[in-house]
């Protein structure tokens, strides 16, 4: 046997073949690799089987299992790794987003008895992600008629003394 149990390769030394190739079936090799992302022994199977199946010395059947089996692509584990960060930053971003629209929408439901500091403290908040929750703006706009309110009162009070 050839390889390992883990491997996939179950057969034996005789059915293997080992071929020298000219530079130009070689480049041809790396280019059927490159174009169809296979690793190197998959690109050769692959272009035996075309090759044999073309020539009438493989049935239907056969060459459709084959060609299905040798045309799977390399994992790309290094493009996999790049992507995973900003997939689970993008997560963590979206989890961060649910939890402050949540805390703006028992802000908005609970306006009438925050402080005033704290008021303040949701509307820059709220400020900072308008664009992106719809909470945000309905505190902005709690905050703008409190302070509409407020200068109403001082005026009042000032045109009164």
């Amino acid at each position: 046997m050839v390889g390992t149990q883990s491997s996939g390769n179950r057969f034996s030394k005789e059915n293997g073949l080992l071929l020298y190739m000219p530079g130009e079936l070689q480049l041809a090799l790396a280019q059927l690799q490159s174009n169809r992302r296979l690793g190197r022994s998959y690109a050769g199977l692959l272009a035996l089987t075309e090759g044999f199946y073309a020539s009438g010395c493989l049935d239907k059947e056969v060459y459709e299992a084959l060609k299905e089996r040798y045309s799977q692509k390399l994992p790309c584990s290094i493009v996999t790794e790049r992507a995973k960060p900003r997939t689970t930053e993008a997560a963590q971003e979206q989890t961060l987003l649910r939890k402050l629209d949540a805390d703006l929408s028992n802000v908005i439901k609970q306006w009438s008895t925050v402080p005033t500091k704290s008021r303040l403290h949701w509307a820059n908040k709220a400020k900072e992600f308008k664009d992106k929750l719809s909470n945000a703006q309905m505190v902005l706009d709690l905050f703008a008629a409190d302070n509409t309110l407020a200068k109403q009162e001082t005026q009042d009070g000032a045109t009164q003394t």
